[in-house]
């Protein structure tokens, strides 16, 4: 896996002892697998048509996102491809007048294979397995491309295998992400637990 353009800052918060048994470096390997699994899904259920990705699965309400992400076995190194990959369908009016090219990428799209390309998953490498539950009740959406208005609550509940780890690590928790500025969005965690132990994470703005 390659350095991730993102830093996350850890700060561990012990209830019991002073000794963890997750390093920094552990917990960085399952919060951004997490986050990039995420991302892709979310971005795979956004595209126009829908995208299928190895081993999720998407159960819908009546929004346009997903109610729930189910995580089957499923090979990070496997999205990159299939989020690249562009299904022919027709151009809209503006697309057509913009551009005499291919149908340019949406931003939620871009963004997640950028952090795909960051961490540069191998084959096997990371494994997801669980669910992401997500809180619509909040939010506003006005363009399938761009994240929607408001606020998104994503109710966490993971199984990250890795080669780079020596034991699967459970992530649970949640994580809430707002719509701020056009183009940026904040992310919050609320309660992230991996195998257990608390963290503390610095809410961070992503740009898209």
């Amino acid at each position: 896996m390659k350095k991730k353009a993102i830093s996350l800052i850890i700060l561990f918060v012990f209830c019991c002892s002073f000794i963890s048994a997750i390093s920094i470096r552990e917990a960085d390997i399952a919060l951004h697998s997490t986050l990039d699994g995420t991302i892709s899904a979310v971005s795979a259920a956004l595209s126009d048509p829908p995208l299928s990705l190895q081993g999720v699965q998407f159960e819908y309400g009546e929004a346009i996102l997903p109610s729930k992400i189910s995580f089957v076995r499923s090979d990070l190194s496997s999205y990159l491809e299939s989020l690249k990959f562009s299904p022919f369908r027709e151009k809209r009016w503006y697309e057509s007048f913009l551009s005499q090219g291919d149908i340019p990428l949406d931003p939620i799209r871009t963004l997640a294979i950028g952090y795909l390309e960051a961490s540069g998953y191998e084959k096997g490498e990371v494994i997801l397995d669980g669910t992401v539950e997500i809180d619509l009740s909040d939010i506003t959406i006005d363009d399938a491309t761009s994240w929607p208005n408001g606020k998104v609550l994503l109710s966490i509940s993971l199984l990250v295998g890795s080669s780079e780890l020596g034991e699967s690590l459970i992530v649970e928790g949640e994580i809430e992400i707002r719509s701020g500025e056009v183009g940026k969005i904040t992310v919050y965690s609320e309660n992230l637990r991996i195998n257990g132990e608390l963290m503390s994470i610095d809410a961070f703005e992503i740009s898209y």
